[in-house]
């Protein structure tokens, strides 16, 4: 098994000089709390506040995100509504319709890194354990108004990572993605 940093500069590597996109880690234009910044196919993060594991998992997941907005009138209700003051009262059957638009870039982000990595049990337990804390996370966020700490967000992940043991889950399916020539305008930004 490959070691995460490997990992990362494989998946680096991959978007990079096979998918032109630009990444840039430790960005000194984003501020201390960002996470990171998906412009285009310029994706840019704060690699300070992750380690390289979790900075993989951050990647796949904006570049589902990517592969998701180059149709964004699909997703427009969702992004434009989260986008709007918190704290947000949101009607019921939202949570699962953002749910399934964030298991879906996450999906996406499956079948980009199964290219340079095989999904083990293990593997797989802590990419879904990253995906429901990031959306656990960030769904309080949304109620509450209240911004999440990256500290905070590191906490609560190692503690699932260390608590929740359960190898036999099931795997989220990895979704085929195209990559269009023409996308518009893409820009997702990550607190």
């Amino acid at each position: 098994m490959k070691q995460s940093i490997e990992v990362l500069n494989d998946l680096i590597y991959l978007l990079e000089n096979k998918l032109g996109f630009k990444v840039e880690l430790n960005s000194s234009d984003l501020n201390e709390e960002s996470i990171g910044e998906l412009s285009q196919k310029h994706i840019k993060l704060n690699s300070s506040l992750r380690k390289p594991q979790e900075i993989v998992f951050t990647l796949s997941h904006l570049f589902g995100h990517f592969i998701q907005l180059q149709e964004f009138d699909k997703y427009r209700y969702l992004v434009d509504t989260v986008k709007l003051d918190k704290p947000l009262n949101l009607p019921s059957n939202f949570k699962k319709e953002f749910w399934d638009y964030e298991k879906e870039a996450f999906q996406i982000g499956k079948k980009l890194l199964e290219q340079i990595i095989t999904f083990d049990s293990d593997i797989e337990r802590k990419y879904q354990i990253f995906f429901e804390t990031d959306f656990d996370l960030f769904w309080e966020y949304l109620e509450t108004g209240q911004e999440i700490d990256p500290m905070h967000f590191n906490k609560v992940l190692y503690q699932r990572y260390k608590s929740d043991t359960n190898t036999s889950r099931t795997p989220l399916k990895a979704l085929d993605y195209k990559l269009l020539e023409n996308t518009g305008h893409i820009h997702v930004k990550i607190d």
